[in-house]
C-alpha cells in the first residue's frame, strides 16, 4: 500500500513554528545548572608585644591559730614592676573569637616592713628589709562572640580564665622600732634572704570587648569582671630571726588557712 506524504504546507508550518520557538525561548544560563559551594570560613589574626612599667604594694596580716590575735603584718611597698607580654587574637568570620596574653618580668627596688605588735611581741617591733630577686608571671585566655559587627567596628562579649603568680623576696633585717632583741643588736646584712612570699591567683573572667577604626586610628576597650577569685599563698622563712618568726605557734593569714599558708576563695 503506497505511503502518503504530508502536504507541503503542513511541513512548512511546522518548520516556522520550530524556528519561532527557538527565537523566543529564554536563554539558558549555564551557571543555573552549576554547583555553588558555601564559601570557605575565614580567619583573621593579630599579634603584639607590649612592654609596661608600674608600681605595686602587697601585704598580709598573720594571726595565731585562733584567728583572733594579730601576730605579724608583712607589707611589701614601693615595688617597681618591669614586664613584657605577648598578645594574640583570632576572629572567625561567623562572629566567634579567641584572645589571650601572657607575660612576666621583675620587681625592682621596694622594701618589706615586718611589724610584730603586742601582746605576742612586747614591746612593739618593726623591721625593714630590702626586696630583691622577685618577679610576677601572668596569663589570660578568653573566648567570645561579636554581637555587633561592621566594616570598621565590633562589640563582643567573652568569658575566660586568668592566672597570676607573684613572688617577692626580702633580704636583710634592721630594727626600726624599739625592740632591741629583734634584729636590733645583730641586724642581718642585705645578702641574707629572710622571707619569700609566693601568691598564686586564679580568676574567672566575664566582660566585653570593643574596637572602632577612625581614619588611621584604632580604638579598643577590653573590660572584665572577676566573679570568682582563688588565692593560694605561701610564706617561706629562710632565716630564723625573731622578727621574721616571733612565735612558734601556727600563724594564719586573714583569708584563713593553716600555718604559713593561705588558700582561700575570694568573691
Amino acid at each position: 500500500m503506497p505511503t502518503k506524504k504530508p502536504p507541503l504546507s503542513l511541513c512548512a508550518r511546522l518548520a516556522i513554528a520550530f524556528v519561532a520557538s527557538m527565537v523566543t525561548a529564554a536563554p539558558v544560563n549555564a551557571a543555573d545548572w552549576s554547583y555553588r559551594p558555601e564559601p570557605a570560613p575565614t580567619y583573621t589574626g593579630e599579634f603584639g608585644l607590649r612592654f609596661w612599667y608600674g608600681s605595686a604594694t602587697t601585704a598580709k596580716n598573720l594571726y595565731d591559730d585562733t584567728g583572733a590575735i594579730l601576730v605579724s603584718r608583712l607589707t611589701y611597698a614601693g615595688l617597681s614592676i618591669f614586664a613584657a607580654e605577648l598578645y594574640g587574637r583570632f576572629d572567625y568570620d561567623r562572629g566567634w573569637f579567641a584572645k589571650g596574653y601572657a607575660g612576666g618580668g621583675g620587681y625592682r627596688k621596694g622594701t618589706l616592713k615586718d611589724e610584730d605588735p603586742p601582746p605576742v611581741t612586747v614591746p612593739y617591733s618593726a623591721t625593714l628589709s630590702v626586696q630583691q630577686n622577685s618577679s610576677p608571671f601572668y596569663g589570660s585566655a578568653d573566648v567570645g562572640y561579636n554581637i555587633l559587627r561592621g566594616g570598621d567596628f565590633r562589640v563582643g562579649l567573652f568569658g575566660g580564665f586568668h592566672y597570676m603568680n607573684e613572688t617577692v623576696s626580702a633580704y636583710g633585717c634592721t630594727q626600726i622600732a624599739f625592740h632591741p632583741g629583734v634584729c636590733g643588736a645583730f641586724p642581718l646584712p642585705n645578702q641574707v634572704k629572710v622571707i619569700t612570699q609566693e601568691n598564686n591567683w586564679y580568676s574567672l573572667r566575664i566582660g566585653f570587648d570593643a574596637s572602632a577604626e577612625i581614619d588611621r586610628w584604632k580604638f579598643s576597650v577590653d573590660a572584665a569582671l572577676l566573679p570568682y577569685v582563688w588565692l593560694s599563698g605561701v610564706d617561706t622563712h629562710s632565716a630564723m630571726c625573731p622578727a621574721i618568726s616571733p612565735v612558734a605557734s601556727p600563724r594564719t593569714a586573714t583569708a584563713g588557712a593553716s600555718s604559713l599558708r593561705v588558700s582561700s576563695p575570694i568573691a
